[in-house]
């Protein structure tokens, strides 16, 4: 919907909508080197802009990276979350490998910065009320699974 309304594009800057991603660098076996191009929102779609999760691997940039989306969402604000990324390393260059990452993550907080709405609210107003759809058969609320598989409720 943004893109046919022209108020983003796929290959904008992703640092045109998120001013902490603006001036990442990549990092190489002795320290970091600018990116040969921005990160695009393409890239954060098809995770490919060069982040990653933590969790992914055992290296020291690895373990500087938030573990994982739940993980950083429980314990970090969305600038905080920002600004963490914005001062760590892309792990390659933008557009060269694919690796799963905080791309939908980064997407929705893009989503945010242009509608200056909530991601729920957004989605909410312009997909799910439209739809029909209640926001109870869609959540981005993480769902606590009980300790063991046998009190699991058959809808899960």
């Amino acid at each position: 919907m943004l893109i046919e309304e022209g108020r983003l594009l796929l290959n904008d800057p992703v640092g045109k909508y998120l001013p902490q991603l603006d001036n990442v660098m990549v990092a190489t076996p002795t320290g970091a080197e600018p990116v040969h191009r921005k990160p695009t929102i393409q890239d954060l779609m098809r995770h490919t802009a060069g982040f990653t999760y933590g969790n992914r691997g055992t290296s020291q940039l690895y373990r500087n990276y938030p573990q994982s989306s739940n993980e950083a969402a429980d314990a970090m604000t969305s600038d905080a979350f920002l600004k963490t990324l914005g001062s760590l390393p892309l792990f390659y260059q933008p557009g060269t490998h694919w690796d799963y990452s905080f791309g939908m993550d980064l997407t929705g907080l893009t989503i945010e910065a242009v509608t200056k709405q909530k991601l729920s609210d957004y989605l909410r107003e312009r997909l799910f009320t439209p739809l029909g759809w209640s926001i109870r058969d869609s959540s981005f609320r993480r769902r606590r699974l009980p300790a063991s598989p046998d009190h699991c409720p058959s809808t899960l």
